[in-house]
């Protein structure tokens, strides 16, 4: 991941909304990022933005939080890196909008994944 050149804060569900403005305000304070998201382009740009405009450091990690797989690989890099870890924001999430019948089981393990599963196993590898 080459986190040891990096700084540190990880945000996840950083390529938009309040995720960006975290990576926006943390950069403007100076932290160097790991940004978490899945959307490879808006992962991009933000990273871009980010670094035109900032002496920092961006890395970007197209990831997919629904994946348990996925969950488990984050967490072991943190434990790895956890030295150069001050800062997690476990802000991703998505809604999902119908009946909970209607709605095939697998969606609901992949929002237990994202909402419940990465944040416990974040926070457990960083504390």
């Amino acid at each position: 991941m080459g986190w040891e050149n990096l700084g540190s804060a990880l945000i996840t569900g950083a390529s938009a909304g309040i995720g960006g403005a975290f990576a926006r305000q943390l950069t403007q304070q100076g932290f160097d990022l790991v940004l978490i998201a899945r959307r490879k382009e808006r992962l991009d740009a933000i990273s871009q933005e980010l670094q035109e405009k900032y002496p920092v450091k961006v890395e970007g990690m197209v990831t997919d939080l629904s994946d348990i797989n996925e969950n488990y690989k984050i967490m072991n890099s943190i434990k790895e890196h956890l030295d150069d870890l001050d800062v997690l924001i476990n802000n991703a999430g998505f809604g999902i909008w119908n009946t909970f019948l209607q709605i095939d089981a697998k969606r609901h393990m992949d929002q237990i994944n994202v909402h419940l599963t990465s944040p416990v196993l974040f926070s457990h590898a960083a504390i």
